[in-house]
This record gives C-alpha cells, sequence and structure tokens, in this order.
C-alpha cells in the first residue's frame, strides 16, 4: 500500500492546522472501483475550519495523484467515506466534485465498493484523463 499525507501548517504558529492521508488502490481492490486514490482521512482543526483550507487539502490529493500515478497506473477518480451525520463534510466534498454520497451500510455496497459500514457513506469524485 502506497500511503502518503499531506499537511498545512499555520505560518505563525508552525502548527498543524489540517491534515488528509490517502491511498493508491488499484483496479478490484475495493468492489468495482477502477484505479483510484481513497481519501481515507481529512481533518481541519477547530478554529481554522470555513477557511478553505479542507478544499486546497483535497485539491492537494488531486494533484498529487495525477502527478504519482501517471503512466500505466493512471487514476481515474478519488474516493472517501463520510459519517452520514457530517453536513459539513459533505457539503465540502460536493462543492469540490464528489458525487452524491451513497450509503455503504447494506450489503449491496460490499460489492460495489468493497466494504459495509453503517452510519457512513462513499463519494466518489471523477479525475478526467
Amino acid at each position: 500500500m502506497d500511503e502518503r499525507f499531506l499537511n498545512c501548517i499555520d505560518r505563525e504558529t508552525g502548527c498543524i492546522v489540517g491534515c488528509v492521508d490517502f491511498v493508491w488502490r488499484g483496479v478490484g481492490s475495493r468492489g468495482k472501483l477502477p484505479n483510484h486514490v481513497h481519501c481515507k482521512n481529512m481533518v481541519v482543526k477547530e478554529g481554522y475550519r470555513r477557511r478553505g483550507i479542507g478544499r486546497e487539502l483535497m485539491e492537494g490529493v488531486r494533484v498529487m495523484a495525477e502527478e504519482s500515478y501517471k503512466g500505466t497506473d493512471t487514476v481515474e477518480c478519488m474516493t472517501l467515506e463520510v459519517e452520514d451525520d457530517n453536513e459539513g463534510a459533505i457539503r465540502l466534498y460536493r462543492k469540490i466534485g464528489f458525487g452524491e454520497p451513497e450509503s455503504i451500510g447494506g450489503m449491496e455496497a460490499k460489492g460495489k465498493y468493497g466494504t459495509v459500514v453503517v452510519g457512513r457513506s462513499f463519494m466518489v469524485r471523477d479525475i478526467p484523463g
């Protein structure tokens, strides 16, 4: 697994105020998805939210995915899981191009996404080739 991290650092304090970790997954590694980058966790420190940090972190993942995996392992999309009740995160992900959240709480999700988790949804964003 090729896990990577991006951090956002406050220039004044030197503290990390946001971070995201992501991993490349090949065809068939998760249900019926093509080659993709899965954003495992993203967090922005309280007090720094609603300043565009989450948007910049996710854009950084997209750019790194396009640059890092050129060639035979072309990345076709980005994916993530989100808590069903995290309206702020869902709103952000929709604004930056992710599709509607699809529940992964039922067995039909196992075949499509390779996982079942009650109370969470899966979101996908295409990366144009």
